[in-house]
């Protein structure tokens, strides 16, 4: 099971370079269809990684509403202690 990983990581950064490469020499479009082709695997590494991040802060509570938050867009007090 490490060699299959170690080999599709390889495989991903040979897309990369390749992509680049056919890119730089002017034919953007098969270089861009090869640098997605690169970047779909990175993205399904990425995407459960950031969804339990997610799924724990909305856990914890914090969604992340600008009402929620202490700030500059926050009347001043006029309590006057």
């Amino acid at each position: 099971m490490r060699r299959a990983r170690i080999a599709i990581a390889l495989l991903v950064v040979a897309l990369l370079v390749a992509g680049v490469v056919v890119y730089e020499s002017g034919r953007h479009g098969l270089g861009g269809a090869i640098l997605v082709a690169a970047m779909i695997p990175i993205g399904l590494v990425i995407a459960p990684a950031l969804g339990s991040q997610g799924r724990g802060a909305e856990q914890q509570g914090m969604l992340g509403r600008r009402s929620d938050v202490g700030g500059f867009d926050r009347p001043r007090d006029q309590s006057g202690l």
